[in-house]
């Protein structure tokens, strides 16, 4: 593998190292930085991987736990690495679990808009170094999740309203030059924690909706969906599905982080002996 990179601004740039890990990089004149994000989800522990879901399988299993293949719309999804939710890593944390960067990252984005830079240009790396063997050349749009108004983040530094997905969006489109379309609208505030899989998706198809100018704009297109992270997939293949209604070819989502699915990751650290996605330089 080459050492591929995505610069975020001056000095500071993302990379794909040899061994697979998305790297944080700064070499200025006095000080230099080097710091894993993760390791990129085709490299994490045995390399094997769900081509739908992008969670990361136990080398024994043939079918993926994390998600339904009934309910799967998108034709991929593509996330840099794993995101360690809260709960699976108090749940194995006796397995010696303990979160990357990305996961940081990805937490301190939902506080401050400026954690988008180094997720976007990691995003935007994964394309570049086809890492799901999808690169920009097999994209012509990309649009994102889009949030309703009572649903955007505060900036705790200068109290900016903002959407995630959407920053994100702007900056994957610039790295990989792109045309960004806006064609979903979100009818009302919609919270899908503590649901089950089933009401996740009812609840979703009720308040995404197509804008009046999608079908136009997104017929026969390859669309690329972007987000900050993918945890059941319902909103992704829900937004999925109404894009293919008016015509979308394919379509992809692009994530940050692949949410961790604890029965699938548990398998994993036994049958791996150790923490997979940290090694010692």
């Amino acid at each position: 593998m080459s050492h591929i990179c995505v610069g975020v601004r001056g000095s500071w740039r993302v990379c794909l190292d040899r061994e697979g890990y998305v790297v944080e990089e700064y070499a200025g004149r006095r000080r230099q930085v080097r710091r894993r994000l993760a390791k990129a989800i085709p490299y994490y522990g045995f390399g094997k991987y769900c081509r739908k879901c992008a969670h990361p399988l136990p080398r024994r299993w043939n079918k993926c736990l994390a998600h339904d293949d009934g309910l799967e719309h998108l034709d991929a999804t593509l996330a840099v690495g794993l995101y360690y939710t809260q709960r699976v890593q108090e749940q194995l944390k006796w397995l010696g679990l303990h979160q990357n960067l990305l996961t940081s990252y990805i937490l301190e984005l939902k506080q401050r808009r400026r954690a988008f830079q180094v997720l976007a240009a990691s995003m935007a790396l994964i394309l570049k170094a086809k890492v799901y063997e999808i690169e920009p050349k097999d994209i012509d749009i990309i649009t994102f999740v889009p949030k309703h108004k009572d649903e955007l983040k505060v900036d705790i530094e200068d109290s900016e309203h903002y959407n995630q997905a959407e920053l994100l969006a702007n900056e994957v489109a610039r790295y990989l030059e792109k045309r960004l379309v806006n064609v979903i609208y979100k009818t009302q505030p919609l919270s899908l924690a503590g649901r089950s899989i089933q009401e996740r998706y009812q609840k979703s198809y009720q308040v995404y909706k197509l804008q009046e100018n999608a079908e136009h704009v997104i017929r026969d297109k390859r669309v690329l969906l972007v987000d900050d992270v993918r945890t059941s997939g319902a909103t992704g293949n829900v937004i999925a599905r109404l894009l293919k209604q008016a015509g979308a070819k394919n379509v992809y989502l692009l994530v940050a982080g692949r949410a961790t699915h604890y029965e699938t990751l548990k398998e994993i650290l036994e049958e791996y002996g150790d923490n997979p996605e940290f090694q010692e330089y």
